[in-house]
């Protein structure tokens, strides 16, 4: 085996047993100990490849984040680019862009979920809604599109009431043992958009 595969493997061992760590105690309670152990690794491995947890924890987040990027930047541009401003048409692209991301989270659902949960990081969620806002934020603009705006509510609060939900939904949707497909979660955050509280809670006459 060639040393840069060698050094994969040791990463790839060590960024899963510090994701089997945190859902098992906790990120707060995690020592290098427990991931060399967990590993299978000595501490001098770990330490050539990561200062500490904190920048284990951040080298990972970050590798999530720029994958997550750049599936948003290819999505959007690829559906965006050449929009006419019909509202059916932002709706199809818009789709598009959920499912993407929802298929990434899919393909990472054990870390992700793991990170994303109470045992994680909770600063990921933050920095996922920060870059998902932007992205939709600046190509709506460029598109020239008016698909988010509402005349009663203003377009801040009405970003603030989809990332909401969106990032509700998906949560849920990660914390499920038996979770329906990204396709289906997708035409349910969809939906969801075009439904007001009170046409889904129904009183028993």
């Amino acid at each position: 085996m060639k040393q840069e595969e060698r050094n994969a493997k040791t990463e790839h061992d060590i960024i899963h047993a510090f994701v089997r760590l945190m859902k098992e105690k906790g990120l707060k309670n995690i020592k290098v100990t427990d991931i060399t152990r967990e590993a299978g690794v000595g501490r001098g491995t770990f330490y050539l490849h990561y200062l500490d947890i904190n920048d284990l924890l951040a080298k990972l987040e970050d590798r999530l984040m720029a994958i997550l990027e750049e599936d948003l930047d290819q999505v959007m541009s690829e559906d965006f680019l050449h929009l006419t401003g019909q509202s059916e048409r932002h709706a199809d692209s818009l789709y598009g862009v959920v499912l993407k991301v929802l298929n990434r989270f899919d393909e990472e659902r054990d870390m992700i979920s793991t990170l994303l949960s109470e045992q994680g990081d909770l600063t990921l969620r933050n920095r996922i809604e920060t870059l998902f806002r932007s992205k939709l934020h600046h190509t709506l603009k460029e598109s020239g599109s008016r698909f988010f705006n509402n005349q009663k509510i203003p377009e801040e609060y009405t970003e603030e009431m989809i990332m909401g939900s969106v990032m509700a939904i998906v949560m849920h949707w990660l914390s499920k043992p038996d979770p329906e497909s990204p396709k289906q979660i997708a035409q349910i955050i969809w939906d969801s958009q075009f439904v007001a509280p009170n046409d889904v809670l129904h009183e028993d006459n």
